[in-house]
């Protein structure tokens, strides 16, 4: 058990060079080269605190171009 997780721990050391280097999914360069945050907002049709939500997040682009 004891060579299992220093196997585990040695094969996760192994990967965090590459999250370092991974590109944020979150801020994207706008067509004039400025950062633009991208929102990913998952909702339902059913759910009150989705629906309440809704024209709040739509207001965004509008509020802070």
């Amino acid at each position: 058990m004891k060579r299992f997780a220093v196997l585990v721990l040695f094969c996760l050391t192994l990967l965090v060079p590459f999250a370092a280097r991974a590109e944020d999914p979150w801020i994207v360069k706008g067509a004039d080269g400025t950062p633009q945050v991208q929102l990913y907002f998952f909702w339902s049709l059913t759910c009150p605190h989705c629906t309440a939500a809704h024209p709040y997040i739509e207001a965004i682009p509008q509020a802070r171009p």
